[in-house]
């Protein structure tokens, strides 16, 4: 597959968006209803379930969507099962630190990344810049790229991904279900999560929202307000309190 992928061709897109909503299906988030209903209409058969919905109104479907969906008091009550019927296909293109933590939701329907390179560029972290260490981080990415072109001059294509670094952008693709997104975005929205895949996370949600309008209101729990920089040193400052503590304790 190596071989057959030289063939193909195009210029490195260092300006790709954070997130692409690929394809999703069903195209319509009612569509799903049916589904819902068919564990509580024994001893009808899906289609008979289905044919009736077909003659609701729009606002009985909707009232019915959202009684599904649940009063949900906390991020770890989900939707039924039958939101699993329900697929959306992205690609991310970011950092490889932020892949790495993303990479670990095993709950995915499939998962592929690409091979690390430099050719995809950077961004400077606001906080570095802030810093005034600019100048030092650029030159470590720009001493990442000739160790990475050395050896993939010298024929160590594979081995030269250990030359890139964890800030540089890559890409990579999953697809994943209605129900699996719930405990994603929920999750990796919170204040105290990383600003790298909270963004991703939160870019997702817009989309979702374009697509499913209902089922992103039913994601309560989706955390777009706290500042998580501001969250995150609180969650830092109680840790170290916690370990002061144990430490006097210790004594």
């Amino acid at each position: 597959m190596r071989e057959i992928a030289k063939d193909l061709k195009g210029e490195v897109v260092k300006d790709a968006p954070l997130i692409q909503l690929l394809d999703y299906w069903p195209k319509k988030e009612l569509d799903l209803l049916p589904g819902m209903l068919f564990e509580f209409s024994a001893p009808l058969l899906p289609g008979q379930v289905t044919e009736q919905v077909k003659t609701w109104s729009k606002k009985q479907q909707e009232e019915a969507f959202a009684t599904y969906m649940g009063t949900r008091l906390n991020r770890r009550h989900k939707p039924g099962r039958a939101a699993e019927k329900a697929h959306f296909e992205w690609v991310v293109t970011g950092d490889y630190g932020t892949f790495r933590d993303l990479q670990r939701h095993r709950l995915m329907d499939e998962m592929q990344w690409q091979a690390l390179t430099p050719y995809l560029g950077y961004e400077v972290p606001e906080i570095v810049t802030e810093a005034g260490l600019e100048k030092p981080f650029r030159k470590c990415f720009e001493l990442s790229e000739k160790l990475y072109k050395l050896l993939t001059d010298k024929g160590y294509v594979h081995e030269a991904q250990y030359a890139t670094l964890l800030g540089h952008r890559m890409s990579y693709r999953f697809t994943a279900n209605l129900r699996e997104l719930f405990h994603l975005f929920e999750l990796r929205t919170q204040p105290d999560g990383h600003p790298g895949y909270r963004k991703i996370c939160l870019a997702m949600y817009e989309e979702l929202k374009k697509a499913y309008p209902l089922s992103a209101k039913a994601m309560r729990f989706v955390n777009q307000r706290e500042d998580p920089e501001l969250v995150r040193m609180a969650a830092e400052l109680a840790t170290q309190h916690k370990l002061e503590r144990l430490e006097a304790q210790g004594k």
